[in-house]
């Protein structure tokens, strides 16, 4: 338990990566932690398939990294706009990414969370949050519809783009809106020739199709200047006829195990504290997921802002230390915000005028001409 009075010293809602790591990091430092989490059960959707070398960097320095590199797949080489790259030369013991299903890794470090005696309430979802100078209430609606309340010394959102947590803590989240929308579905389908591997331009958009396992790949849509409702729901027909538009063939893909839509939207919260509220990962800042930048931002959020935190929950440092956290990352999340969507319409190749429109953008924000 927590302080007297307190069900935990922290609250963090949503499990997935950025929470989950989170609330190691603060047990790490002895915090008492409780995460909370809307889904009853893990889905064991895959999601974002790969770990950046700088989290490799931060899972080694924390002694679990084997456990990520027992069961994932470094790759030496990378590719953009029909280049391939060789990540030799990359300044870091570990320049290759690990492609490491998102389920795979919630998995690994949810077992680890558990071992750091990390809570995890299950279908419990935050409906409500009243704070003062001393505490936040966290006040859940659970599976059985039955309220439950949470008195905590601060409540961290990492519960996605969709934040409730933010959204209950009435922060802005401006941006600009999707230009285009992407399908992505894990699928059963033949080994398909070289070329097809990775992102494949047509004219009408692109595709790509990369091999998860013997017998599976990970199918990539999008169409260019196409817009959906993302909160439609994305389905394996949809996915077909999409990639027959594109590729003029379905490559006899079949027996989905996961289709999902997304877009471009990037968006960055207003504030990323509100009082004894806090926010992380997509609950704060989303861009073009492509490569698996948001789950790793997220970790890496995690990171810094845990020992800020626990710092602070402990007494050793003032409150003020917490508002640190939005700036000290801020220059290499607002470039990673901006030039994330010209960088993948580039490596696409979208139309002339929407690459155009896009550098345009991309050009009038100060800041680096080239990021590593």
């Amino acid at each position: 338990m927590g302080h007297a009075g307190m069900d935990a010293d922290v609250v963090i809602a949503g499990a997935g990566p950025t929470g989950l790591m989170l609330a190691c990091e603060l047990r790490l430092a002895g915090v008492d932690v409780m995460v909370v989490e809307r889904l009853a059960e893990r889905t064991g959707e895959s999601r974002a398939g790969g770990i950046h070398s700088r989290t490799l960097e931060v899972l080694d320095q924390r002694g679990i990294l084997d456990r990520f590199l027992a069961v994932g797949e470094l790759t030496p080489v990378a590719h953009f706009s029909g280049l391939w790259l060789d990540l030799d030369g990359f300044e870091s013991r570990y320049p290759h990414p690990l492609m490491l299903p998102q389920s795979a890794i919630e998995r690994l470090l949810e077992e680890w969370a558990a071992e750091l005696g990390v809570r995890v309430r299950w279908s419990s979802e935050v409906s409500g949050i009243r704070q003062d100078e001393a505490v936040v209430e966290v006040e859940l609606c659970t599976a059985d519809a039955a309220p439950a309340t949470l008195r905590a010394r601060y409540l961290v959102g990492c519960d996605g783009g969709r934040s409730t947590v933010r959204k209950l803590s009435g922060i802005d989240f401006p941006g600009t809106p999707a230009t285009m929308t992407a399908l992505l579905g894990d699928v059963e389908l033949p080994d398909l020739p070289e070329e097809y591997i990775f992102m494949r331009r047509c004219t009408g958009g692109h595709f790509s199709a990369i091999a998860l396992e013997p017998g599976w790949h990970r199918v990539f849509t999008s169409e260019y200047d196409h817009v959906a409702d993302r909160d439609e729901p994305a389905t394996f027909e949809q996915l077909r006829e999409s990639l027959v538009r594109l590729a003029g063939t379905d490559f006899g893909m079949h027996n989905p195990k996961w289709i999902s839509r997304f877009g471009d939207a990037a968006r960055q919260a207003s504030r990323y504290r509100e009082g004894r509220v806090l926010l992380a990962g997509d609950a704060a800042h989303i861009h073009y997921p492509a490569g698996g930048q948001g789950l790793n931002v997220g970790v890496q959020d995690a990171v810094n802002l845990g020992w800020k935190l626990a710092l602070v929950v402990r007494g050793q440092a003032p409150e003020s230390l917490l508002d640190s956290f939005r700036l000290w990352p801020w220059t290499s999340r607002r470039t990673r915000w901006e030039e994330t969507p010209s960088c993948c319409r580039t490596a696409a190749g979208a139309s002339v005028r929407t690459r155009c429109r896009r550098g345009v953008r991309a050009a009038s924000q100060p800041g680096p001409a080239v990021t590593r």
